[in-house]
């Protein structure tokens, strides 16, 4: 056990409380629930904590899941991330 001199509080305000739950849950089970909607965020959190297994989970959730009827929802919320990526990395 660490000294709690030695614990630190590390922050990550871009991203939110119930990915980082998702991921947690995923690296105690291996297992996973994605929807097209946090698909992207799950991705970005993963990029970020270099979580390449989980990251390759949520690129095939994507690739697999892509039909005519969720393409324009996927591709928006796709450039939504981008937009808020590129934001983020300007400030």
């Amino acid at each position: 056990m660490l000294p709690a001199s030695s614990l630190q509080t590390i922050r990550l305000p871009n991203h939110k409380p119930d990915n980082f739950k998702t991921a947690l849950i995923y690296l105690y089970t291996g297992r996973v629930l994605l929807d097209d909607h946090t698909v992207f965020d799950m991705w970005t959190l993963c990029q970020d904590l270099n979580l390449e297994e989980l990251r390759f989970f949520c690129e095939d959730h994507i690739t697999r899941s892509l039909c005519p009827s969720n393409a324009c929802t996927l591709l928006m919320l796709a450039l939504a991330k981008e937009e808020q990526t590129l934001h983020k990395n300007n400030n």
